[in-house]
């Protein structure tokens, strides 16, 4: 429920404008907390909102940088005082308008024992994190939203701090997840994704290859070795794959030449990255 998450985050910056009063941080401090406590916020309403016009509205209260001209200077610590404590009334009375709002943003929707939200999940190897980045950034690209994305390796599409990492994947894993393998020597080489290319195998049924050369079709083992895959930094293979994540989760359409400006700037940095690593 996302109601008792907004009045928990709501509670914990009244906390802070509390703390601050008493003496209990230093301004500096206030300042620190109160930009984690924002960047979380932003991702919670991303996460939970298709609505980019809430998330803007929210995002714009207060886009400054906490900086003070002089570590001495008492005037200009309460200056950003207060202006730190006039922002964070104004985020939190916007997230509790979005509390008043729930019922237009979110409505209740019939209850549906047999139906499950779908899913895609990006099976890696860790040592493969600055290509992973990438893919991601074109699934967002295509619309996909980011609770709809299930990636071990990166805060917010994966894993949460204390977490069972078996059981979150066994939760995960069933008949509405699409999964992406990313292949790789790194991979291969790895213990732990041959065993979860076991397990997804075995749990899902829909699957789609992506290597990153120098990594060949033909250097593809074990149990997929038969499935129809694509390569990284291939463009046309690229607009095929959003054409099917498109279709399986619904997705709203986007503007061609948005897309292919995307499209092209992801596949010339995820170029950049296969040429350094050439280089190495």
């Amino acid at each position: 429920m996302i109601k008792p998450e907004l009045e928990n985050r709501i509670r914990l910056g009244k906390d802070l404008e509390r703390r601050h009063y008493l003496f209990e941080i230093s301004t500096k401090e206030f300042g620190t907390e109160f930009h984690k406590w924002n960047e979380y916020n932003i991702l919670l309403i991303e996460r939970t909102f298709n609505d980019k016009e809430l998330l803007t509205k929210y995002e714009r209260i207060g886009r400054f940088k906490f900086e003070s001209s002089s570590k001495n200077n008492n005037s200009s610590y309460d200056y950003d005082y207060k202006r730190y404590s006039n922002y964070l009334e104004k985020k939190i009375n916007k997230l509790e308008d979005i509390i008043d709002q729930l019922p237009l943003l979110i409505p209740e929707q019939p209850q549906n024992n047999n139906t499950s939200v779908k899913k895609i999940f990006i099976s890696h190897s860790s040592k493969d994190k600055d290509i992973v980045k990438y893919i991601i950034k074109l699934l967002r690209a295509m619309n996909v939203r980011p609770n709809q994305i299930f990636c071990t390796s990166f805060d917010g599409y994966g894993i949460e701090l204390g977490e069972d990492y078996l059981k979150r994947l066994k939760t995960e894993l069933n008949d509405e997840i699409l999964v992406l393998f990313i292949l790789s020597e790194n991979f291969y080489k790895s213990e732990i994704s041959l065993c979860e290319m076991g397990a997804t195998w075995v749990k899902t049924n829909q699957h789609i290859p992506i290597l990153i050369p120098p990594f060949d079709f033909k250097d593809m083992k074990g149990v997929i070795p038969t499935t129809q895959g694509m390569k990284i930094d291939d463009g046309r293979k690229v607009n095929s794959l959003k054409s099917k994540i498109k279709k399986y989760l619904s997705l709203e359409e986007i503007e061609d030449n948005i897309w292919e400006s995307d499209r092209n700037e992801i596949i010339t940095e995820i170029n950049s990255i296969l040429d350094n690593q050439k280089k190495e």
